[in-house]
């Protein structure tokens, strides 16, 4: 009996290691975050300048046809789209490590 209270004592202690580390890495991607923020939407401000203007920025011969949106896209374009994307599944992934240190609080 009382090697299985410090066998727990010991799984509770390793637990406790792992929760103060899951904790120090969502505060140090929340202070990511909120970092770029600004960059997003900067980012989401010049895509959207790109789209009402694009002939006027990009040389024609960098431009890429879209047939399926009858749109013209450039690099930039292309990289910003990018971007976007990958900032949401951060936001998305910071979310979810949110909620699962939140259920590990709640054991």
């Amino acid at each position: 009996m009382t090697n299985e209270v410090e066998e727990l004592l010991v799984i509770r202690e390793r637990l406790r290691l792992r929760q103060q580390q899951l904790s120090q890495v969502n505060r140090k991607i929340r202070s990511i975050s909120r970092q770029l923020e600004p960059i997003q939407e900067q980012v989401q401000n010049f895509y959207n300048q790109l789209a009402i203007a694009p002939a006027s920025i990009a040389p024609q011969n960098q431009q890429e046809f879209d047939s399926l949106e009858l749109d013209r896209y450039t690099e930039i374009h292309i990289s910003l789209q990018t971007f976007q994307e990958l900032m949401l599944q951060f936001q998305e992934n910071y979310a979810d490590l949110n909620s699962l240190i939140k259920t590990f609080l709640i054991i």
